[in-house]
């Protein structure tokens, strides 16, 4: 099973992956070798005839997706090369999710494969937006959003923008890329509008606008192919998969809830929301591990149960019966065009089982889908072959000075220190009067015997402790400037921490970076 948990770099341009990444061509290899000796039924089929099947129907919808999207792409016309899949919700992504794409282009170089891009177009959101830094009064984010969401309602059944909608996107992107004074952050984020408002032309919804967007703004530098989740589910292979699970769902649910109970016990997980929550198993039957999209393409909960030797599939207040042996199953899933919608963890399943010869993760990934290794080895009896993750670190040039929380705490020892023991740092003092300086050196030496006195047996530790005390405000007067000192270089301290803090963000959108610099960090 794979184990390749990663951890978010540090460094601008650092990049981390597991496996490294000159053995992932490699693995490609092995887990395509690896997948042809499977040998288990999949809704009544063997498993190597679906798992052909679907290459070849993802391959051919990956074409039409990516041509609609006006990307070029030649027809499939091999169903043997090696495919490096890799997907995510249709987002303004960040570098460290963008790596995985162009770790897809390398492999696909290297091993003379095809790379497929699951634009998971079926998951329901809030907003489709971008965060970028802004210079006002200070430094801050500026969130500026392209489309909302109802969180029902997916992004593959929601329009684009309007032209207007979009000029106000761009404009308020382009206002405040351009305070931070960078002439190469503010044309990345031109030359990202242009192909922003180029796909717009060719797409029907908003996925399919910022997949287009982000397929021109890589232009040449990559060659995959995207394809719509929401396309896959009428795919006859997924159907199958889909018709498998719903015929077992009992079995697969147990399967699936105790993965997840081993995997937070592993973990000290508290929550059962966490990585995802069980499937459901009570009087309304078991819970599939799909969304329901209905007509108005609202995501629902479905449930199926037996009844009088059907399957009752239930989503809120539809109602459907289904054969209960699988191939029927599928049939009538055709049929009806029922659309069941993948989860996070059936989509991996599906992929990694189905399609991927090398599946591609980021770190939010690549932390639970042991769950998925472990449902597909208790389910079908089969050890999935490893996936590979990566991300990467990027800092825009802003010139920040990279300030740790641990120098204000510093700070914050030292006023402590000039509070209790004022004495100390006389000689950073500077007097004018000499005078003054004398009272402090006679004030300083009193403290020491003082201090002395009251650790002697027998001593008036009360009246000592008072005199000790009247030194230390005295000395802290006359220490004071120095205090006002320390304190101003903490405040503006903190200021560039807040600051430093919102300029080396790691996650600022694709849009602000030129694709070159971000493809050449994983050569």
């Amino acid at each position: 099973m794979s184990r390749h948990r990663i951890a978010v770099p540090e460094g601008h341009g650092e990049v981390a992956s597991q496996p490294p990444l000159d053995s992932w061509a490699e693995l490609a290899r092995a887990n395509s070798a690896a997948a042809r000796s499977w040998d288990f039924p999949v809704a009544g089929r063997p498993i190597t005839e679906v798992r052909q099947d679907c290459r070849r129907e993802t391959r051919q919808r990956a074409h039409e997706y990516t041509s609609g999207l006006g990307i070029p792409s030649t027809a499939p016309t091999d169903d043997d090369v090696p495919l490096i899949v890799t997907g995510h919700q249709p987002e303004l992504l960040h570098p460290g999710v963008w790596a995985k794409y162009f770790m897809v282009q390398r492999v696909c170089e290297e091993v003379a494969g095809d790379g497929i891009d699951l634009v998971v177009d079926s998951d329901a959101f809030e907003s489709v937006a971008m965060t970028v830094p802004c210079d006002g009064d200070r430094i801050g984010r500026c969130v500026i959003e392209l489309a909302a969401g109802d969180g029902v309602t997916c992004y593959g059944r929601t329009p684009v923008p309007d032209a207007r909608g979009l000029s106000a996107f761009l404009e308020a992107g382009e206002s405040a890329v351009a305070s931070l004074g960078v002439p190469e952050l503010a044309a990345h984020m031109t030359r990202f509008g242009e192909a922003l408002r180029a796909a717009a032309s060719t797409s029907g919804d908003i996925g399919a606008l910022v997949t287009g967007a982000r397929r021109r703004y890589e232009g040449a530098l990559t060659g995959y192919r995207d394809v719509s989740v929401l396309a896959l589910t009428e795919s006859d292979a997924y159907r199958a998969f889909a018709a498998d699970i719903i015929c077992g769902a009992p079995r697969f649910a147990v399967y699936h809830n105790a993965e997840l109970a081993a995997f937070r016990a592993k973990r000290s997980l508290r929550s059962v929301a966490q990585p995802f929550p069980d499937l459901d198993e009570g009087a309304d039957g078991t819970e599939l591990p799909f969304w329901y999209l209905d007509e108005s393409s609202r995501r629902i909960r479905p449930f199926v149960r037996q009844a009088g030797g059907e399957i009752v599939l239930r989503a809120g207040d539809t109602n459907v019966s289904l054969p209960s042996d699988p191939a029927g199953c599928v049939e009538a899933l055709s049929r009806l065009r029922i659309v069941l919608a993948p989860r996070a963890l059936t989509l991996t399943l599906f992929a990694r089982t189905f399609l991927a010869d090398l599946f591609v993760h980021g770190v939010g990934g690549s932390r639970y889908d042991e769950v998925t290794e472990g449902v597909a080895h208790r389910y079908w009896g089969v050890e999935l072959p490893p996936f590979a993750a990566v991300t990467l670190t990027m800092h825009l040039p802003l010139g920040a000075r990279v300030v740790h929380a641990e120098e204000v705490t510093e700070l914050d020892r030292t006023l402590k220190r000039l509070t209790h023991n004022p004495d100390e740092f006389l000689g950073e003092m500077e007097f004018d009067d000499p005078k003054q300086a004398a009272i402090a050196r006679d004030l300083a030496g009193e403290k020491r015997e003082l201090v002395e006195a009251i650790g002697r047996e027998g001593a008036d530790r009360k009246t000592l402790g008072m005199r000790i005390a009247e030194v230390n405000a005295r000395l802290a007067e006359m220490v004071a400037p120095l205090v006002a000192e320390i304190e101003a270089e903490r405040a503006h301290l903190v200021g560039q921490l807040e600051a430093a803090e919102v300029l080396t963000d790691r996650r600022y959108p694709l849009c602000l970076w030129d694709p070159e610099e971000v493809a050449a960090a994983l050569r």
